[in-house]
């Protein structure tokens, strides 16, 4: 330490000033490399987790509620393009907006969204089921900022 001293001291006023610019430089670096964008990070994980772990549970209230409210009574059958109409109709007031609804035989519709939020999906889809109309083969995959792509095939009335 005295080594540094004697050093320190034996710099002209300019250099001086140079050198405590330069250590206050680092400082700072240091302090927002090692503290300010780590806990950045992880406040950002956090935030993430978090609004997963509530798509989750609305999720899991809308399954419940419609749990809760269910009939028994029967309904007929919809042809496909009825089913087509229904889902199309339901889509748009639930502002999604379908890359593809093509009908099937069998009374059955093949749909596609490729961005949607989560939650607003399953309630979508939860609002569907209430009305009876039937789904199968879903595949959700992950998309960009939090969104997914929803594929399923929409097969009748139960």
């Amino acid at each position: 330490m005295n080594a540094v001293r004697n050093w320190f001291s034996g710099l002209t006023m300019r250099e001086r000033i140079l050198v405590g610019i330069a250590a206050g430089f680092t400082l700072l670096l240091a302090a927002v490399y090692l503290v300010t964008l780590p806990l950045l990070g992880a406040i950002s994980d956090q935030r993430i987790e978090y609004r997963e772990a509530l798509e989750r549970r609305t999720a899991i209230e809308a399954r419940v509620k419609t749990g809760a409210g269910k009939t028994t009574r029967k309904r007929s059958a919809m042809s496909s393009n009825a089913l087509q109409s229904t889902i199309d109709i339901s889509a748009g007031e639930a502002g999604f907006t379908l890359d593809r609804a093509e009908a099937r035989q069998g009374g059955q519709v093949d749909v596609a969204i490729a961005n949607a939020r989560p939650t607003a999906l399953m309630q979508w889809l939860v609002g569907l089921q209430s009305q009876g109309i039937a789904v199968s083969n879903v595949e959700i995959k992950p998309g960009a900022n939090g969104s997914v792509g929803f594929t399923a095939t929409f097969g009748g009335v139960r």
